[in-house]
């Protein structure tokens, strides 16, 4: 059995270079433990571009216009009268689905950010890319026909929903135009698609 000796208990205690070679074991050995953990966990896990925060709050932002202007549409089909709560529904519809496509192409940017290889990451940019080509198609068609039933609506107050759901598409669309043309300066083959 070894035993190991105090030197405070002969009077002395211990020298500066003797606390801090122990503390440079105890740094060495934190830095050896956490260099080690790291290389357990591997590579991080996906990047967020420069742009992409931008994208999301505007995302964000427009999904919070389409829920109010959800709220404002249901308000209103149930005080309209029979007559008009077709109209009504068709734009209400024709916005809701449209904004599916917009919400998979938000899950598609996350995705994106949180793909785990670069190769991961570069095949869902490119899905978000065609995502985003199709749902500015979707888009463009759902602006026209709400703009053909404006001559169908009678209320003010259905006339104002229809021009603030115009509005928001065109706002959608002008985010998602330029989301595209970010995806196409960073995907590795620019000359397919919605890049050229």
């Amino acid at each position: 059995m070894r035993m190991t000796t105090n030197l405070a208990q002969f009077g002395r205690a211990p020298s500066i270079r003797h606390r801090l070679a122990s503390s440079l074991g105890i740094v060495k050995a934190l830095f050896v433990g956490v260099f080690s953990a790291l290389a357990l966990l591997g590579p991080a896990h996906g990047s967020e571009r420069a742009g992409d925060a931008a994208y999301i709050y505007a995302l964000e932002q427009h999904s919070d216009v389409v829920a109010a202007l959800e709220n404002d549409f249901l308000a209103l089909i149930e005080t309209a009268p029979e007559e008009e709560r077709f109209n009504l529904y068709r734009t209400y519809n024709q916005l809701m689905g449209t904004w599916l496509q917009v919400e998979f192409l938000r899950s598609l940017l996350d995705s994106s950010i949180e793909a785990v290889s670069p190769l991961d990451e570069e095949e869902v940019r490119t899905n978000l890319r065609d995502q985003a080509e199709f749902t500015l198609w979707e888009l463009a068609a759902t602006i026209t026909n709400i703009e053909r039933n404006i001559v169908e609506l009678d209320r003010p107050s259905h006339i104002q929903v229809n021009a603030r759901v115009r509005s928001l598409l065109a706002e959608a669309r002008a985010t998602i135009s330029h989301l595209i043309t970010d995806q196409c300066e960073h995907i590795s083959y620019p000359h397919h698609g919605a890049c050229r």
